[in-house]
């Protein structure tokens, strides 16, 4: 629900919105081609091709990040195979996870200033330039950035269901899956709580 003076939005928001998103969007298809890729892109994609080949994280290979960025980009390095066209590829499949971070962003205003905070949060942390960057590049700090803002959004939705918590637990340990600095976030969570 929405809350506040700052609920509504006029036509004026609605265009600049729809012209900051529009805008976020546009430049990060364009530079998705056409930012240098980062040492650990390639890192992160070998050991996801490694996984297509039947070896196994920390037993056939060492890599320090959790599993789960690597185990779900496995079909997509074995569709695509060995060329340079994956980079491209794994950097396409980034999309999906700043979109869910982007609604996240504007779940979580939405909910404790109201609709248009949330909107224009959602908006404005598209343009934050190492957001934009680093949100860009397959890493798995964007997979686990999105887990965790949604598990928020979960845990904020209302009262702390059965339901609820069974949600917010499964994101939070695929968010642990993602990232091992999901422990500090537990902390830092169970300080706030």
């Amino acid at each position: 629900a929405s809350r506040g003076p700052d609920s509504s939005i006029g036509r004026t928001d609605a265009a600049a919105l729809v012209l900051v998103f529009a805008t976020t969007l546009l430049l990060r298809l364009l530079y998705v081609f056409r930012h240098a890729f980062n040492s650990d892109e390639p890192q992160h994609l070998h050991v996801a091709w490694a996984w297509t080949r039947g070896s196994v994280q920390y037993r056939d290979l060492f890599d320090n990040h959790t599993p789960l960025l690597h185990l779900l980009a496995a079909p997509l390095a074995a569709l695509v195979g060995e060329t340079p066209r994956l980079l491209f590829a794994a950097r396409l499949a980034m999309i999906p996870l700043c979109l869910a971070a982007f609604w996240g962003t504007y779940a979580i205003g939405r909910l404790v200033f109201g609709r248009r905070a949330g909107l224009w949060a959602a908006a404005l942390l598209g343009l934050i330039p190492t957001f934009f960057f680093k949100s860009l590049e397959f890493r798995p700090d964007v997979i686990w950035m999105a887990l965790w803002i949604l598990a928020l959004v979960v845990l904020l939705g209302g009262a702390l269901t059965w339901k609820r918590g069974v949600a917010a637990g499964l994101l939070l340990g695929a968010a642990l899956g993602a990232s091992i600095k999901t422990i500090l976030l537990f902390a830092a969570l169970g300080g706030a709580a």
